[in-house]
């Protein structure tokens, strides 16, 4: 079984490239994002942390535009998610 821990996580507003969080997974499997400003997201779970994610890159980043899951968020809001994990060879 794989350690959660190791669970890197992205979140990106699905109508643009560019913008990036990653965060790791507790051992209970979840995770926080604070400070997100109102709107649509989506969030992928990759096995590792992606530090070369071409996030800058629309056309590189269309090889994720089916996975994950997007939310949208509005003030205040919690969320609360279930995540198919991406392979980080993607």
């Amino acid at each position: 079984m794989r350690d959660v821990t190791d669970l890197g996580l992205l979140h990106s507003n699905p109508d643009s490239a560019g913008q990036l969080e990653q965060t790791r997974a507790s051992e209970d499997g979840t995770f926080t994002f604070s400070m997100l400003a109102p709107g649509s997201y989506r969030i992928i779970a990759f096995t590792h942390v992606q530090p070369e994610l071409p996030y800058h890159d629309a056309e590189a980043m269309r090889t994720y535009e089916n996975k994950g899951q997007v939310i949208h968020v509005s003030v205040g809001q919690k969320a609360s998610v279930q995540l198919q994990i991406t392979p980080s060879e993607e």
